[in-house]
């Protein structure tokens, strides 16, 4: 019982979640609303005929178009996924497909108005993303590699607290007896619920897949990690009722290795955040001019940054503001 505290806690130290806190709000506001349509979408896939829950899923659909970019193909991907899992159910589409469509519909409107009128706000990708079906393999393959997942992470200091993957290496044996355990739920006992979670933790990669600049990339693929955490809880209660029937040393001896290489692995997260992030965010923001740069004042003596790195992003998004609408600073 108490590895499940603890495992939180290890969540809560993986560069997934302490790098984005350091952002603006459409990062850190990533896996909230992913994990609002996780909740929504199931609700309404064991409630098809529900008109309020199929509100609630549009809202919660269309409301990904107001996060981090990572999150934005999902308006899109979702209701495909939906509908393809109510077909699966019922052989028919429910009737509150069309209040799904019409709330979707308001919700995107803003939007999906900007993105097709003149404000250049697709712009982004049209710098850094592809649409060639011959690299989304190999983007996808990137993001769930253990490499990516266990031993270097995302690159970019700026997306990475700079110590190993972007999941603590105790997960990996969870990952592993996880993923037997849900291969197992998609072909012999074909549930439901882990169907629909299998094809929403793909589709969570098609924005990293659309997009050929600084991979692999941590931001990018942040609403994966719902889906590859519950896969992580799925391996370790497996784990848990098959060496319980060995004795209770065997267990015992098997917690207190996680307990203890998790932690280690949470310790160091936190610590190479502290030290080796700050340094990247020095050199980074030093590319600009010296008026958006804070002064010396605000650097301490150990070179740790006293001030938030939001008071950084203001100065440096104002230049940035400037040459993207007006072409000059």
């Amino acid at each position: 019982a108490l590895f499940y505290p603890l495992l939180f806690t290890f969540l809560l130290c993986l560069p997934w979640i302490l790098v984005p806190h350091r952002m603006p709000v459409e990062f850190v506001s990533t896996l909230p609303v992913v994990l609002f349509l996780l909740l929504t979408s199931w609700k309404w896939i064991q409630r098809p005929g529900s008109h309020r829950a199929a509100a609630l899923a549009a809202l919660a659909t269309g409301l990904m178009l107001y996060a981090y970019y990572g999150t934005k193909p999902l308006a899109f991907t979702h209701l495909p996924l939906l509908g393809a899992i109510q077909f699966f159910q019922q052989r028919r589409f429910p009737r509150s497909m069309l209040t799904f469509a019409a709330v979707w519909g308001l919700v995107a409107a803003p939007t999906l108005w900007d993105m097709l009128g003149e404000w250049h706000s697709l712009a982004r990708f049209e710098a850094v993303g592809t649409i060639d079906p011959l690299h989304w393999p190999g983007a996808l393959l990137q993001h769930v590699g253990p490499d990516f997942l266990f031993f270097t992470g995302d690159h970019n200091l700026r997306h990475h607290t700079g110590y190993g993957g972007m999941l603590n290496i105790v997960f990996l044996p969870l990952l592993l007896a996880g993923s037997v355990c849900l291969l197992r739920k998609l072909f012999c006992q074909r549930d439901t619920f882990w169907i629909f979670l299998a094809l929403f933790g793909i589709t969570c990669l098609v924005p990293v897949s659309l997009t050929q600049e600084n991979l692999p990339h941590a931001l990018g693929s942040l609403p994966v990690f719902l889906p590859l955490t519950m896969v992580i809880i799925l391996g370790y209660g497996d784990l848990e009722s098959r060496l319980k029937e060995r004795g209770r040393t065997v267990m015992v001896a098997l917690t207190a290795s996680l307990l203890l290489l998790g932690g280690w692995s949470s310790y160091q997260s936190v610590v190479h955040l502290h030290r080796t992030a700050t340094e990247a965010d020095r050199s980074i923001w030093s590319y600009y001019p010296d008026e958006y740069a804070l002064p010396d004042t605000y650097v301490s003596p150990t070179n740790h940054l006293t001030t938030s790195i939001n008071e950084r992003y203001e100065r440096v998004a104002l230049q940035g503001d400037q040459l993207y609408c007006f072409g000059e600073a």
